[in-house]
């Protein structure tokens, strides 16, 4: 175990060694979006409305204990820890919850003291608590690509979340459209220039 937290504030934000990813061409995808927490900020920094739904259900539900699966950068789980709940979270990328904690930390003592982030796979995770509220954002089950992959990763959602706890999630609906177009061509050009190096980028 990695204590990544400063020693000026308590240690509560430790990332613990990751397993491993099952290795196969798809990770690429599941991997590479996430190697840059920069470019990843940046691209993302006007999407707000998923951090507020799931503050929301947090409010709604007042749980105990609160669970992100791929937390990611932290975006969505600074503003839970800071309204005061508890929130334990995970990620496969480290470079994300290095962010995340720089984040977390900037949010003040008391989100600090709410919040443990670890390194881990959504479909292997393990953890010792019983959730009264689990959620994932920002379409991070679209990185579940089989339905092997699926189930494993509800079984351990499953065995995780308490008898009456809330489970939530959203991904994208399927646009027929897209799916039909050539996969070998380029769609949805965006350029851009990479917040920190200044580099040209293209997205597609």
């Amino acid at each position: 175990m990695e204590d990544v937290a400063d020693s000026s504030v308590a240690k509560r934000i430790v990332v613990f060694q990751f397993r491993g990813m099952k290795q196969n061409p798809l990770n690429i995808g599941s991997v590479e979006h996430y190697n840059d927490a920069d470019l990843y900020d940046h691209e993302y920094k006007r999407r707000r409305k998923d951090a507020k739904f799931y503050l929301g259900l947090a409010k709604k539900t007042n749980p105990q204990k609160t669970l992100e699966v791929c937390c990611g950068s932290g975006r969505v789980t600074r503003g839970i820890a800071r309204s005061g709940f508890s929130i334990d979270g995970f990620d496969a990328s480290s470079a994300m919850l290095e962010r995340a904690k720089l984040r977390i930390e900037k949010a003040g003592k008391k989100a600090f003291a709410n919040t443990s982030l670890w390194q881990d796979d959504m479909r292997s995770f393990e953890t010792d608590k019983k959730y009264s509220y689990i959620f994932s954002a920002f379409n991070s089950l679209e990185h579940l690509y089989t339905r092997q992959d699926f189930s494993s990763f509800l079984a351990r959602v499953s065995r995780s979340l308490a008898s009456d706890g809330t489970f939530a999630f959203d991904v994208q609906l399927p646009h027929l459209q897209w799916l039909c177009r050539d996969e070998r061509k380029r769609w949805a050009r965006t350029k851009f220039k990479h917040p920190k190096t200044g580099q040209r980028l293209e997205y597609t």
